[in-house]
C-alpha cells in the first residue's frame, strides 16, 4: 500500500464530521448519519426514485405498452414496444416442452373433455353460459350464451384433438371449474404458411380467478401443442391490450330491433333524435331479389364455397386456408332444430327476397304500418350457423356469406321486460360478383328475417369500408395476438381471420 493510499481525504465542504473519539454509540452514529449533505443526498435519491416510479405509473396509464405484465412479459410474444413494420415472418423461439403436465393447486386435477359425448358437451355449454363472457358496460349486464351447435362447429372441426380440450376439475366431485381449447389450423401470414393452434374459450369459474389458473391453462395448452404437433405458434384474441398484439379490429353493431335494444340498454337514442325517428333510421330493407338467388348452402356446395373463399381471402395479409371438409363441417355439425318451420324453409324466402316484410306488417295491421320493435320478432330457428351461397348454372359459387347466432341473457334493469337478446354475428363471406356493401346488406336483411335483434361484426375483411353506409354503430376493440411468432402488425382491412 502506498503513502497515497494511506492519505486521509480532506474534509469537503458540507461533508459530515467524523464522530468524536469514543463516541461510537449506534444511536449517535445514526443521528449523525442523518445530518448534513450526505443524509440529504440519500433522502433526495429516494424522493427522485419515487417521482420516477410515479411518472412511469402515470405514463403506463396513458400508454398501455409500458404497463408491466407479470405473465406475458415472460412469454415468447412480440412486445408492445417492438417495431410494428418489420417484414419478418418467423417463430421467435422453440422451447423444449416439459414431459409432464404443469402442476395445479391442491384439490384440482386436469381432464380432457370428450365433446362428442352429449353429456360433456352439455356440461361445457352450461359452464360457459355461467362464467364465460359478460358485457358490464351497459346498465343491463349481458351474458353470452354459445349454443351447442356453435361449440361443435368451433371445437370439433376436422383434425381436432381431444387432448387440446383441456378442463380443470375439483378432485373430489369432479366439477368443471376451468377450460381452454385449441384447434389446429393452417394460417397464411403474407406468403408464409404457419401451422398454428387457434385458442378459444379460456374460462375460469368466477370465484376461483384469484388462484391464477388462466396462466397455467395457457402454459399447459402450449406444452401439449408442442408435444403432439411439434410447433408452438398460436392465434387468439382479447379485448385487453397485452404483449403479442399483431392487429386491432373494432366490433360494430347494426340494430335490427331498435326498441328492444333500447329497453335492454344495449343502445341509446342518438342526440337530437326521437325514439320514433331512431326506429325509422335503423329500419332494415327487405332482401334484394338476386338472380341467381341466394340459397342455403348444402354439403354438396362445400368444395365450390371453399374455392371461392380461399380466392377471396388472398387479398388479406392474415387469413386461414379452408378445406372442403371444414366448410362442410359448418353444415353437418349443427344438430336438430328446436322450432318449426325449419331454418332452411324459413331462410330461403328471406335469402331470395321472395317476401316483403313491410307489406306483411301492413296486412297484419289493417293496412297501417306497424312501428318496428313494438313486438319481438317471431323466432324461426335456434341460435346456430347460417350459410348462403349464389351459384351459376354449372354449380360454381359466385358469392357467399355466413352468420352465426348467439343468445345474450339480460341480467339487470332490462331483464323484467326481456330475458334474452338474439345476436347474429357476421362470419366469413366472399364477394365474388357483388360489392361488399351489397353482400353485407343482404346478410343484415336475412338476419332481420331470421328473428335477430342486432348484427355484430368486426371491421376485418372488407366490412370496415361499409359499416357507416349500412348504419352500424361502433363498439369495443378486439386485439389479435400471435404466440411465438414475429410478423408485421396489421390494420383491420389486412385481417381476414375470424374467431368464434
Amino acid at each position: 500500500m502506498t503513502d497515497k493510499d494511506n492519505t486521509s481525504p480532506k474534509k469537503q465542504p458540507g461533508s459530515p464530521s467524523p464522530p468524536a473519539a469514543g463516541d461510537g454509540s449506534p444511536k449517535k452514529q445514526k443521528q449523525t448519519a442523518g445530518q448534513g449533505a450526505g443524509g440529504t443526498k440519500l433522502k433526495d435519491a429516494k424522493q427522485l426514485q419515487a417521482m420516477i416510479d410515479e411518472s412511469e405509473r402515470r405514463e403506463a396509464q396513458v400508454n398501455p405498452a409500458l404497463r408491466p405484465h407479470a405473465f406475458w412479459d415472460e412469454q415468447p410474444v412480440l412486445k408492445l414496444t417492438d417495431a410494428a413494420n418489420t417484414g419478418e415472418y418467423a417463430p421467435l423461439e422453440f422451447v423444449t416442452p416439459r414431459p409432464e403436465p404443469y402442476p395445479l393447486p391442491q384439490g384440482f386435477v386436469w381432464d380432457c373433455l370428450d365433446l362428442k359425448d352429449d353429456k360433456q358437451l352439455e356440461e361445457l355449454h352450461s359452464f360457459l353460459a355461467e362464467h364465460y363472457i359478460e358485457d358490464r358496460e351497459v346498465q343491463s349486464t349481458l351474458r353470452f350464451t354459445y349454443s351447442k351447435d356453435i361449440l361443435r362447429i368451433a371445437l370439433l372441426s376436422p383434425g381436432f384433438l381431444s387432448d387440446w380440450h383441456i378442463g380443470v376439475r375439483t378432485e373430489g366431485k369432479r366439477k368443471l371449474v376451468a377450460f381452454i381449447s385449441g384447434t389446429p389450423q393452417l394460417l397464411l401470414m403474407g406468403e408464409e404458411k404457419v401451422k398454428e393452434c387457434t385458442v378459444n374459450f379460456l374460462c375460469v369459474m368466477r370465484k376461483l380467478r384469484a388462484k391464477r389458473l388462466a396462466p397455467v391453462l395457457i402454459k399447459e395448452l402450449t406444452r401439449r401443442v408442442a408435444a403432439t404437433e411439434g410447433y408452438q405458434q398460436a392465434i387468439y384474441t382479447n379485448t385487453d391490450l397485452l404483449p403479442g398484439a399483431i392487429g386491432t379490429c373494432v366490433y360494430w353493431h347494426r340494430p335490427l330491433n331498435f326498441r328492444k335494444l333500447l329497453e335492454c340498454q344495449f343502445v341509446g337514442v342518438p342526440a337530437k333524435v326521437t325514439i320514433s325517428a331512431a326506429i325509422r333510421l335503423f329500419r332494415v330493407p327487405d332482401p334484394v331479389q338476386r338472380s341467381p338467388p341466394f340459397q342455403r348452402m348444402e354439403v354438396k356446395d362445400a368444395a365450390a364455397v371453399a374455392e371461392l373463399l380461399n380466392g377471396y381471402l388472398k387479398k388479406f395479409r392474415v387469413r386461414p386456408h379452408f378445406t372442403e371438409e371444414t366448410v362442410a363441417h359448418w353444415v353437418t355439425a349443427c344438430g336438430p332444430k328446436d322450432t318449426a318451420p325449419s331454418a332452411a324453409a324459413a331462410a330461403a324466402p328471406a335469402a331470395n327476397g321472395a317476401s316483403s316484410s313491410e307489406e306483411k306488417e301492413k296486412a297484419e295491421n289493417g293496412g297501417e304500418e306497424k312501428e318496428e320493435g313494438a313486438e319481438e320478432a317471431k323466432e324461426v330457428d335456434t341460435a346456430t350457423m347460417y350459410c348462403f351461397v349464389r351459384k351459376d348454372k354449372k354449380g360454381a359459387a359466385l358469392d357467399f356469406f355466413s352468420l352465426y347466432g348467439l343468445d345474450f341473457r339480460v341480467v339487470g334493469q332490462g331483464e323484467q321486460k326481456h330475458s334474452h337478446l338474439r345476436v347474429a354475428y357476421l362470419y366469413y363471406y366472399a364477394a365474388g360478383t357483388l360489392s361488399a356493401t351489397d353482400l353485407v346488406g343482404d346478410a343484415i336483411a336475412n338476419a332481420k328475417q331470421l328473428g335477430y335483434d342486432v348484427v355484430n361484426s368486426l371491421d376485418a375483411l372488407e366490412t370496415g369500408t361499409v359499416v357507416k353506409e349500412l348504419k352500424f354503430e361502433p363498439g369495443k376493440p378486439l386485439h389479435y395476438y400471435m404466440y411465438n411468432y414475429r410478423c408485421p402488425r396489421s390494420q383491420p382491412h389486412e385481417i381476414g381471420m375470424l374467431l368464434f
